[in-house]
Parts: structure tokens; sequence; C-alpha cells
């Protein structure tokens, strides 16, 4: 445990069953004093998740704007535009940046999909609707848990049997930031098919 001291407004301390705790917006902020930038950014887009919003991002920008800590302060301003309310997993926030940082397409994430020859509806992690690709960040989770790998399989066969490219990531695909933009790049002008791209 290491213990921290700084200046709190009145608006920073909420009541959390009974214990004074500083607010979600307060500890964001706090949390740039001690973390890297990516995950101050994962952490924001937790905070912000479209199906179970803990603040919004008027919140958290005013929350910066009365941080009355310089340390921390600089990463707050670029992590601020950077938020999006659509990521689920750090690791769906860390697939963003690298789309974002590559001279790809723009993606939807967390996006649906309207399968025509069922009717059903599929959130995809990241849809790239005009070229009819979609990235799956497969989390061990994935594969451990026998119910969610039969969906997945289902889901994705139900995706490309409708013209869709499914690409499934792991956490080695995200090492390799360049070579995974390349891959995608790749896919982005190939015919509906399904790649397992993690190693």
């Amino acid at each position: 445990m290491v213990g921290h001291r700084g200046t709190l407004g009145p608006g920073d301390i909420v009541d959390l069953d009974g214990l004074p705790v500083t607010s979600v917006e307060r500890t964001w902020c706090d949390l740039a004093t001690v973390v890297p930038l990516p995950a101050l950014i994962a952490a924001g887009d937790a905070l912000l998740w479209f199906l179970d919003p803990r603040t919004s991002l008027d919140r958290l920008r005013q929350a910066v704007e009365e941080y009355p800590s310089r340390r921390g302060v600089v990463a707050l301003r670029s992590a601020i535009p950077r938020l999006h309310d659509r990521c689920q997993s750090p690791k769906e926030t860390e697939l963003r940046l690298i789309l974002e940082a590559s001279a790809l397409p723009k993606a939807e994430h967390n996006a649906e999909i309207v399968l025509h020859g069922s009717g059903r509806v599929v959130r995809g992690d990241v849809v790239f609707r005009v070229q009819r690709l979609v990235l799956e960040y497969e989390g061990d989770h994935h594969r451990t848990d026998r119910s969610q790998w039969r969906k997945d399989i289902a889901r994705t066969e139900d995706l490309a049997h409708e013209g869709w490219t499914v690409m499934r990531l792991t956490a080695d695909d995200l090492r390799r930031p360049s070579v995974l933009a390349e891959r995608i790049r790749v896919r982005l002008g190939g015919p509906g098919r399904v790649e397992a791209v993690g190693r």
C-alpha cells in the first residue's frame, strides 16, 4: 500500500456504503500520476462504457479542469479527447489505440450487425462496415468457457456465411502493432473469410 497526499474539493468525496471515498472522476484524475497514458485511457473508457456508464465525458473534462495537482495533468489533457464509450475491456482499448495510430479506415467499435438470414443482431468488437471486416479480441475466457466458445464459433460462422471477414485476435497480436495493422490492411481488401491471427 502506498499513501498519497492531495487537496480534495467538496465534490471529490462521495459516500460508498458508509465509507468516504474519492469520486469516480477524482479517482480517474489521480490515476494519471501512477499509470501510463494507455492505461489511463483504458480506465476512462471503462467508466464511459455505454451499456453501464459510471460517469460522463463532460464530468471527466470538468474534473480535469478543476484538478489541483500539476502532476498528471498533461496526461489527463491528452487522454480526454481520446476516450471512447464503446470499449468494454482494456485490451479492446489497446486495439482501438493501435488502429487509430495506423493509416487504416475508421472503424466502429462494439457495433451492431444485422444478420439478414436469421434477423439476429450481433455486436462486433471492431467493425469495418463498408469492407465487411470484423475484428474480435479473444480473451482467455473465450477459450476456457465452453458455452462462450460454442457461441463464438456459431457467431463467426453466421458472419462468414453472410460475406463478412472475421479476424480473431489475441494478446500476442497486440504486442506487434505494426504487423497487426498490416494484416488488417490486407484483410480490408480481401473476400469474406475467417482467420485466426493469434499465435
